[in-house]
């Protein structure tokens, strides 16, 4: 064994980046797979741990301070080629892409690293997506950057886990929990919404702060509020939720083995999977999903149906309803590999035929977005305005997100408005689903 010895001064030049951004360690999503398959582990193994949890948290936290500095650094990379004119156009066009590409990879293993703290947010507010959305309802706060505020915030954290000897979860980290810097919940269940501030200082922005943090508070303990001048209300419903998870689960599998495979479901929707690692011959898989469900697809095309494909890498643009990848019923290792774009799932819709089902359950379909204009089309746009006797419904894209994203049965929508309807006539009022037994389907 022999001992050395090296001595390095730093920061005493100005910074060359072009050798700095080769001392920052970028990851791409099949050098980080392991690592997220290890935290995904102790998030869901190590729930009920606290001590766990919370240097969980911490890891992840570094992770994502890290990856802001190599996207910094790539960033002003991006601006200097740009600049460059020595460079041949090929050559620069070749840099850029490579930095755009390297930058889209750390992206997204940090919205894998967000998604993981989203699971914990899922369990710990007992899967009640209502309070998980409501929470979500602002604006994402950007990068996480290590300020004063930053160091504030884990003091408060740290307190409330390790004295407190509450749950906590680090509000920047997550996805869900927008509302607050952190979100405690005690042994009761009771959930506190922290708002830290690194200074004694008063202003609008704070004020305007508190009023939203009271507004919360107050909705999830009367489960009544204003919403755009309409009163909003929390509806339980109890009605049996099922899913088509474990169909997802036996084509990964598949997929796993064979590079690709497909299902269909419902009649209504036609499920695609592709494992990365295991192609070599696009062409092949091109030609197997076009010989699958030939006779459904034929019918479809002749019955001029509407038919959209979604996939799984949509999931990298947060959304509020929909519930993340980390609670699924699935293993780590397929949770990982859909969080990262190793599997990809293709989810092919007839909408036309989803409009068909509501009708032979005695639903008439008084207006659809199918019939609508482009320019008609809002994000506010209900995918279909249904009654039944003289009870109306507004079937928001929320709900059939839901169907395709989370694969929900769609017996389970028509259950839901069933039951308002048989609950007869009640004031005009908009309402927040809250299925009392949503935590049946996940994990």
């Amino acid at each position: 064994m022999e001992f050395k010895q090296k001595i390095v001064t730093a920061g005493s030049k100005k910074r060359d980046y072009s050798r700095l951004i080769n001392a920052i360690w970028m990851p791409l999503q099949e050098d980080y797979k392991e690592i997220i398959e290890d935290y995904l582990f102790i998030s869901r193994k190590r729930s009920k741990s606290k001590f766990s949890i919370y240097k969980l948290q911490l890891s992840i936290l570094g992770d994502l301070l890290q990856h802001t500095k190599a996207i910094d650094a790539m960033k002003i990379m991006l601006e200097k080629l740009a600049a460059d004119s020595s460079l041949h156009k090929e050559d620069r066009e070749k840099q850029i892409r490579t930095y755009q590409n390297q930058i889209g990879a750390v992206l997204l293993v940090n919205q894998s690293l967000k998604t993981i703290i989203d699971g914990i947010a899922w369990r710990c507010l007992n899967y009640n997506r209502v309070i998980l959305s409501a929470l979500s309802n602002k604006e994402d706060s950007g990068p996480v950057r290590l300020d004063e505020g930053l160091i504030t915030e884990l003091s408060v954290f740290s307190k409330e886990i390790l004295h407190e000897k509450k749950r906590a979860i680090i509000n920047d980290i997550s996805n869900f929990l927008r509302t607050g810097d952190i979100t405690t919940i005690d042994d009761n269940g009771d959930i506190e919404l922290i708002e830290v501030k690194s200074s004694k200082k008063r202003g609008r922005r704070i004020t305007r702060q508190k009023e939203r943090l009271q507004e919360v508070v107050e909705f999830f303990n009367t489960g009544i509020t204003k919403y755009e001048g309409t009163k909003l209300t929390i509806l339980p419903c109890d009605v049996p939720l099922k899913n088509y998870l474990a169909i997802a689960k036996n084509i990964i599998a598949k997929a796993r083995k064979t590079c690709c495979s497909s299902e269909l479901i419902g009649n209504y929707m036609i499920l695609e999977c592709v494992d990365f690692e295991k192609l070599d011959d696009m062409d092949k898989v091109i030609e197997y999903f076009d010989s699958r469900h030939e006779s459904v697809k034929n019918r479809w095309e002749q019955n001029n149906d509407v038919v959209f494909s979604f996939n799984s890498l949509d999931r990298r643009g947060f959304s509020a309803n929909l519930a993340p990848f980390s609670v699924f019923p699935l293993s780590i290792e397929d949770i990982t590999a859909l969080m990262i774009g190793r599997i990809y799932l293709t989810y092919t819709i007839n909408l036309t035929e989803i409009l068909k089902i509501f009708e032979k359950d005695g639903w008439v379909i008084v207006d659809t977005c199918l019939r609508a204009k482009a320019e008609q089309l809002s994000t506010e746009t209900p995918f279909a305005k249904i009654k039944k006797g003289n009870f109306n419904v507004e079937v928001p894209f929320a709900d059939v997100a839901r169907v395709i994203y989370e694969m929900l049965s769609l017996k389970v929508l028509i259950d839901t408005y069933n039951a308002q309807y048989n609950k007869g006539h009640q004031e005009s009022i908009s309402s927040l689903t809250n299925y009392t037994k949503e935590s049946s389907l996940w994990d």
